[in-house]
């Protein structure tokens, strides 16, 4: 950036807020390593995809507190999908999103 008579003036720039930040702390944290995790091997399943990708998630939850995570760690394209199919409400536990799920895929 030029300031008045050609004299090349610094500019500090304030880094962009993240959205980590505006993340719930539950969001913020990778979930815990937990022996299910390091252990199970390939992940198949819808509930078994879904409990390694939500795995320390804090219950309950908005359908786009459950999709954040799942994005923010990177979760396969049927997980997201099934997530984003959801109806968007609050889930009390980690059965109530699967039961919701497979209600959904069954209609």
């Amino acid at each position: 950036m030029t300031g008045s008579g050609g004299v090349i003036v610094a500019v500090k720039r304030r880094p962009a807020q993240t959205v980590s930040r505006l993340l719930p702390s539950s969001l913020r944290e990778p979930p815990p390593t937990s022996a299910r995790n390091r252990e199970c091997g390939p992940v198949t399943g819808t509930s078994d995809r879904l409990r390694y990708v939500l795995d320390g998630l804090t219950f309950p939850v908005d359908r786009w507190e459950l999709i954040a995570r799942a994005e923010h760690y990177g979760a396969d394209a049927a997980s997201l999908h099934d997530l984003h199919a959801l109806p968007p409400r609050r889930y009390g536990s980690l059965t109530d999103v699967i039961n919701a799920i497979t209600d959904g895929r069954h209609r």
